[in-house]
């Protein structure tokens, strides 16, 4: 027997249904998977908000560019903020660098999750979390620029 007990909410409710069977004779395990689908609300209000027309698909709008350009104020940084103290550079740490040096991308997600960062996120590893994430990010950032910068070169004998 399926109880279903919404509690008070209205809506559409779905899930999925497992069952999980064992047949002794041949020693093999089956399963029969089902959604479930239950509508929970007042029946004139459903058929109120029930469609009339099937839908159908806006026509394609063609960009046009835009004829009249009006540029803004250039805003100078120089002028108006005052900087107090330079940011010092913060470079990757090496072990970062190494983790990432070898392997396969799929490799590389797997062996920064298993060894460089915290198996749980809380107040005593928030900053070692995402300063690796920032670090690996930076890493990859990189790659892809300096891989980028190389088709460049080749191509265009820049």
């Amino acid at each position: 027997m399926i109880r279903f007990e919404p509690k008070g909410l209205y809506g559409r409710f779905s899930d999925r249904l497992q069952l999980s069977f064992l047949d002794k004779g041949l020693d093999q395990s089956f399963s029969i998977s089902r959604e479930l689908v239950a509508v929970v609300g007042n029946k004139q209000e459903l058929d109120a908000l029930a469609p009339i027309a099937p839908f159908v698909r806006p026509k394609r709008q063609i960009r046009e560019e835009p004829v009249h350009v009006v540029d803004g104020i250039k805003y100078t940084f120089d002028s108006d903020i005052q900087w107090v103290v330079k940011l010092p550079r913060f470079e990757v740490p090496k072990y970062i660098h190494q983790t990432l040096a070898v392997g396969s991308p799929d490799e590389q997600i797997t062996q920064v999750r298993d060894t460089l960062l915290p198996s749980s996120v809380n107040s005593q590893t928030y900053s070692r979390f995402w300063s690796t994430l920032l670090h690996v990010e930076e890493v990859r950032m990189t790659c892809v620029l300096s891989r980028a910068w190389l088709r460049r070169t080749f191509m265009f004998g820049f």
